[in-house]
């Protein structure tokens, strides 16, 4: 079943995407993307040059939410 994800991108990978001259996105493979999954993209900016992370970690922003966004 197709899921439903919700990425951040810096202002300027941002902008290009609604401009049409960004038509893809690489990133770590930590939700599983599969073929015909569906995104929202919001734009955010860095606390931190580079994030300062290691490979393998991501950094979660959290957020409460109502029953009714829930995606399984």
């Amino acid at each position: 079943m197709p899921k439903h994800h919700y990425l951040k991108l810096f202002e300027r990978y941002y902008k290009a995407v609604v401009r049409g001259e960004k038509l893809s996105e690489v990133r770590y493979n930590d939700r599983n993307y599969n073929v015909g999954d569906t995104i929202t993209l919001l734009e955010g900016k860095p606390g931190l040059d580079g994030f300062g992370l290691n490979a393998g970690y991501v950094n979660l922003s959290i957020k409460v939410i109502d029953e009714s966004e829930v995606v399984e």
